[in-house]
């Protein structure tokens, strides 16, 4: 299990730069969803309050005068090998699909690409910007949710829902809820953990994770090793992943799948959500809201949306 919240995704900053942000009141930590951090400038923070600077005082302004925090080349470095564990080539993998993962907290990157003869990313260099992403447990609120997995009612579901609107969160709080050996339907999972940032700071006692296998392979994997009754894997994006699935379905087992959309309409356009549908194995489609965090805004029937 790993800490989270606002304390833990701030773990990887020094020392100067992480009081200025401890300093900051608890209703604003609470509500934060990203820091961003950029070279010699200030630094910037999104949240439900919106977005502002971060001021030496601890407190947040819509501009960027002479009290603003700098995030400077040094503390930026810092930040930056502190969440690569100080082995930046042990991470080369994940640093191509720009991010990392620190305490659960996944922190996108941005710097200078290095290319081969053929154009094809082999490294990244000078890292000018990461964006630390606050991950939290929010027990109970995916409980909506927890009557479409039981006996009788959907075979598999996808979760989909904009960037920020807690599609990960319910994940988490699915994965608990699901796992749990207190429920009458409790049920063996495997996560496919492939960012490192489902596992939950609570226990999931009945719940085996993969953790950084591309996905393709750990799908593969637990259907053929772990029994599993149920298989959690979220953004899924390309042909490699939905063909795993595909093989999962085809096997018996179901899933909970997690896919960036924020309306009926874009999740209808993404060819790879269109090749989950055909499968007729996904009777659901949740939507969530941009806001409040983890607001259902609609429950799709899976067959509905492929007629349509």
């Amino acid at each position: 299990m790993e800490k989270q919240g606002f304390e833990s995704a701030v773990g990887c900053v020094p020392a100067a730069l992480k009081e200025k942000l401890l300093l900051l009141p608890e209703s604003v930590r609470a509500q934060c969803f990203e820091i961003r951090l950029r070279k010699a400038q200030p630094v910037v923070l999104f949240g439900a309050f919106g977005c502002g600077v971060l001021q030496t005082d601890g407190s947040l302004s819509k501009t960027a005068g002479p009290a603003a925090v700098i995030c400077t080349q040094e503390q930026l470095d810092a930040a930056f090998h502190c969440c690569c564990e100080y082995s930046v080539y042990a991470h080369e993998n994940d640093l191509l699909r720009g991010f990392l993962t620190f305490h659960g907290n996944r922190v996108g990157l941005v710097g200078t690409a290095v290319c081969d003869a053929a154009g094809n990313l082999t490294a990244v260099r000078d890292v000018t910007g990461l964006n630390l992403r606050v991950a939290r447990d929010v027990p109970g609120c995916a409980r909506i949710l927890l009557g479409l997995f039981r006996d009788g009612a959907a075979q598999s579901v996808i979760l989909a829902g904009p960037p920020a609107s807690g599609k990960t969160t319910m994940l988490r709080d699915l994965i608990v809820s699901l796992s749990s050996l207190e429920q009458p339907n409790a049920q063996k999972l495997c996560v496919i953990d492939a960012r490192r940032e489902l596992l939950t700071s609570h226990a999931a006692l009945n719940c085996d994770f993969y953790r950084g296998y591309p996905m393709e392979i750990a799908i593969e994997n637990a259907v053929k090793t772990m029994s599993p009754q149920l298989i959690v894997c979220d953004e899924i994006a390309t042909k490699r992943e939905v063909d795993a699935i595909c093989y999962g379905v085809n096997c018996g087992v179901r899933f909970l799948v997690g896919v960036h959309a924020s309306s009926k309409a874009e999740l209808l356009r993404r060819a790879q959500v269109r090749r989950l549908l055909e499968t007729r194995a996904f009777d659901r489609a949740v939507l969530l809201a941009p806001s409040p965090v983890g607001t259902v805004s609609a429950v799709l029937a899976g067959r509905t949306l492929f007629d349509a």
